[in-house]
Formats: C-alpha cells, structure tokens, sequence
C-alpha cells in the first residue's frame, strides 16, 4: 500500500521533473486515474451545456466554469512531465510525448468538421453543401463572423439530437456522404442509403477526408497508448539507471522479503564443516610455503 501511494506522491512532487524513468506501473496508476475523473465530468460538463441548448441560452464561456477544463489543465504540466518519464523508461526520446497533443487535436478538428457539417445540413434547414470540407473551420469562422448565427444553429442542432436521438447521426453522415445533401434528416433520419445516390469521385474524396479525421486521434492514441504500455528496458540508459532491475535484484539490507534468501540454505555448513574447512586451508597454505619457500620436497 506505502510502495502504490508513493505513485501519487511522486505524481505530485516531480510535477516539473522532466528526467529521470518511470516504470508502466507508476505510469498507468496516475493516468488511467486521472482520465477516468476527466471523462466523468466531462460528461457532466457536456449534459450541462445541452441543456443550456435546449432553453435557447448561450452557455458559459468562461473556461474554467467547467470542470473538465479545470482538471485536464491542473495537471497538464505534471502529466507531460510523467510521460516524458515513462518514455526515458522505455529508451526513447520525449519527443514522442507529441502523440498525445496529436490526438487531442485531431479530435478537436474532428468535432469541428461534424459540427460544420451539422450546420450546414437540413438538420438546421440549411442544406447547404453540408459535404465541403470547408466544414472544419466553419463553426470557428461562424463563431467569431457571425455569433449570432452561430448559437442559433447550435440551439437548432440541440434540439435535433434531443428529438431524434441516434438517427439524427446517420442522418447526418448519410447527408455529408450525398453529392448534393438530398437527405432529408428531419423527415427520413434511418435512410442512409439514400445519402449515398453522390457521384462515386465526390463520395470517395468526403470517405478519404472522412477516414482521415476519424484515424489520426484514433492511431495516435492507439500507438501513444503502446509505447507507454510495454515493458521498461532492462539496462541504464542516458535518463538514469534501470527501475526495474533495482527494484527485482537489489539486495536488502534489512534481511526482509528479500526473493533471493531462500537459495542461502544450499550454501549453509554446520560448525564441523566449517572448522575442517579452515585446517584444510591452513595445511594447504603450510604445504605451500615448505614447497615453493623452502624448497622442501614431501
């Protein structure tokens, strides 16, 4: 319990400790940690803002209303930090720490494009070309142009999720994939196959950019995750010495849960053994000196 505690502990107090290793272990506790509390108030957070939608009201702006926000930037710096950390751990360079920002950023751009494609659709009675990837910097550029327009469209968005559910994102995917937006989502939400009556380059073009944004979050996390997941190398390195080696073979000075004790049975002799062992030396030793020193010869 002291040895798993002292992975918070060091969490905390080498916030700014971007050398050194750390080992899967000390890595997964803190994270795995971390995000499931992130995830579960965003989730929260994001319930809130839905309803704010729903009554026709522009929600906070303020960043640190938000939970979420808060949490994720308290410990930004000591989670770069630990990562940097767990990479030296694994031999590798703490450039890689750029995966994670990768993914996060990505997802951003992704959220974004469904989001230009939502206002842009006949979920908000547009129906204007809901298919142009333009669409990734719609909302940012509506948002800041046109605020108005932007939390119109956001309130009309909201309440489409809040009637229609699920159907509402196939709707909208079958709308984004069609040539010329003829999905209705509003009147026909489960008719995905009418989205795709497009010309097959078009269609091709909007899955290519499609798959693009869907894969870059998901591939980098995916490898972010594996290079963080697999084991510490066993040898020191430019970052420190091996953890795991230490912590495995190291012996202890207090003689207690020491794994290595138990071999010292086969090594054990009794006083008899030990006294016999000491004359054979001594005679071995006279033997010696009367041969080689005074050339006595036995």
């Amino acid at each position: 319990m002291r040895e798993f505690l002292s992975i918070f502990e060091n969490f905390a107090f080498k916030a700014f400790n971007f050398g050194g290793r750390a080992t899967p272990g000390e890595y997964w506790a803190v994270i795995a940690l971390i995000w499931a509390i992130i995830c579960y108030v965003l989730m929260g957070d994001i319930a809130e803002v839905h309803r704010f939608l729903l009554a026709r009201e522009i929600p906070p702006m303020n960043p640190l209303y938000y939970d979420s926000i808060v949490i994720f930037m308290l410990t930004l710096i000591p989670r770069l930090s630990l990562n940097m950390r767990r990479l030296h751990d694994r031999n590798r360079s703490g450039f890689w720490v750029i995966l994670p920002a990768i993914a996060i950023m990505s997802t951003i751009v992704l959220f974004s494009g469904l989001a230009g494609g939502m206002m842009n659709s006949s979920l908000t009675g547009v129906a204007n070309q809901p298919n142009d990837p333009a669409n990734i910097i719609y909302p940012v550029v509506l948002f800041f142009g046109a605020p108005q327009t932007f939390w119109e469209e956001m309130f009309a968005i909201s309440l489409a999720f809040e009637a229609a559910g699920t159907d509402t994102v196939w709707g909208l995917l079958a709308e984004i994939m069609a040539h010329n937006g003829a999905v209705d989502i509003r009147r026909n939400a489960s008719n995905v196959s009418t989205g795709l009556e497009g010309e097959s380059g078009h269609t091709v073009g909007v899955l290519f950019i499609s798959f693009a944004l869907v894969a870059t979050p998901i591939v980098t996390g995916l490898l972010h995750s594996l290079m963080n997941a697999l084991p510490s190398v066993p040898f020191d390195n430019i970052y420190g010495p091996a953890k795991i080696a230490e912590l495995q073979w190291k012996k202890k000075t207090d003689g207690k849960h020491n794994p290595m004790a138990g071999y010292a049975c086969l090594f054990e002799e009794t006083d008899e053994e030990k006294a016999a062992k000491r004359e054979k030396g001594a005679a071995e030793v006279k033997a010696l000196y009367r041969s080689r020193v005074l050339g006595l010869q036995e």
